[in-house]
C-alpha cells in the first residue's frame, strides 16, 4: 500500500483558533472564549 492509498487528502482549508475575553461581562471575569474557524483556500 502506497502513501496515496494509506493517508487520506488534506482539506483545503486554514484552520485558525483564537481566544479572547469579553471584559464588559462581569458573570465572565476570567473566562475565555475560543474559537475555530476553517477558510476556504
Amino acid at each position: 500500500m502506497g502513501k496515496k492509498e494509506f493517508f487520506p487528502p488534506r482539506p483545503s482549508t486554514n484552520p485558525t483558533i483564537y481566544a479572547y475575553e469579553l471584559v464588559n461581562v462581569a458573570t465572565h471575569k476570567g473566562l475565555l472564549k475560543i474559537v475555530k474557524q476553517s477558510k476556504a483556500l
